[in-house]
């Protein structure tokens, strides 16, 4: 499977496999490839197949609310997806991840102080 999410992306894959040839194979009026259309391109989240094998997770985000994402393609029978830790907020874990980068609470402090994070 190939995730060029970007056309930038399946630019430099269809140079690096020497298919330039496919490089115009694809939607230049959208900037990423999943984006979604204005017919609302929903045929994915639609599909009953795709639904009976719990491919696609509706949950809800603490503080944005219903989202809906793709869970895993290749379903193993009795391993569910779901989200188990959702997108922080903006500085959520800050304190966290400069903590195990080894800054103690007085350097912690000291950026919070200066606005650095």
């Amino acid at each position: 499977m190939l995730a060029a999410t970007k056309h930038k992306f399946w630019d430099n894959f269809c140079r690096a496999v020497d298919r330039d040839d496919l490089r115009d194979v694809k939607d230049s009026s959208v900037l990423v490839d999943f984006q979604v259309e204005e017919d609302g391109r929903t045929d994915l989240l639609d599909d009953p197949h795709t639904r009976a094998r719990d491919v696609i997770d509706d949950s809800v985000h603490p503080a944005a609310g219903p989202f809906t994402t793709i869970g895993w393609p290749a379903v193993i029978r009795d391993q569910h997806y779901e989200t188990h830790r959702y997108a922080p907020a903006l500085g959520e874990h800050t304190v966290e991840i400069l903590a195990e980068l080894g800054h103690g609470a007085k350097d912690v402090a000291k950026v919070q102080e200066q606005g650095v994070v």
